[in-house]
């Protein structure tokens, strides 16, 4: 994609359109799990929780992919990767992901991509950590939740580096070249 799209609708159907790649990490682990689950047949969803929900850009293709494929009996919303394999099913969760996109390998002639990608999900922990300790602190019984969703806030921008690297390239300079604001302002 070399050229902005006109509006979020038509920014929509482009990205839902394509697949989105995880860590190179995370395609490594659901390798080991889908070899355990097939010799042995042992692998639950709080293991497939640990070794892959680290990782936003799987985060959001479970939950996105639950989310539609939802069913009439299904009266709540599911909002972490344990609940969303139990609701799929440990087989088929693995026949929807596995093997996946890799984000090292799709992006592999646009390294600056995968340092921005790597970046925007080390600050997405950063925050969703901090949720997470203030959930808990608050003894709120939503902190999983609420940690997914502080991780997957900047999922916008992970898809715009991992489908239009140079539109964000593009983006990211003209940001940085853009003035910065006067710190005698918030002296005031």
């Amino acid at each position: 994609l070399a050229q902005p799209l006109p509006d979020l609708a038509a920014w929509s159907r482009y990205l839902t359109g394509r697949p989105i790649p995880v860590l190179l990490d995370t395609a490594e682990e659901l390798a080991l799990l889908a070899d355990v689950e097939t010799r042995l047949g042992t692998v639950d969803a709080h293991m497939i929780e640990q070794a892959v929900g680290h990782d936003p850009l799987l985060t959001l293709q479970v939950l996105t992919h639950v989310s539609r494929n939802r069913t009439d009996r299904q009266v709540t919303d599911v909002h972490t990767v344990t609940a969303a394999v139990v609701l799929m099913g440990i087989a088929p969760f693995f026949r929807h992901f596995a093997p996946p996109l890799v984000l090292e390998e799709h992006l592999q002639s646009w390294p600056q991509a995968v340092d921005a990608v790597h970046r925007l999900i080390r600050r997405a922990w950063c925050a969703a950590r901090l949720v997470t300790e203030f959930a808990l602190l608050h003894a709120d019984s939503h902190a999983g939740a609420l940690q997914k969703a502080a991780l997957l806030q900047g999922h916008a921008r992970l898809l715009l580096w991992c489908h239009a690297p140079a539109l964000a390239l593009a983006l990211q300079e003209r940001c940085e070249q853009a003035p910065q604001e006067d710190p005698a302002l918030h002296e005031r």
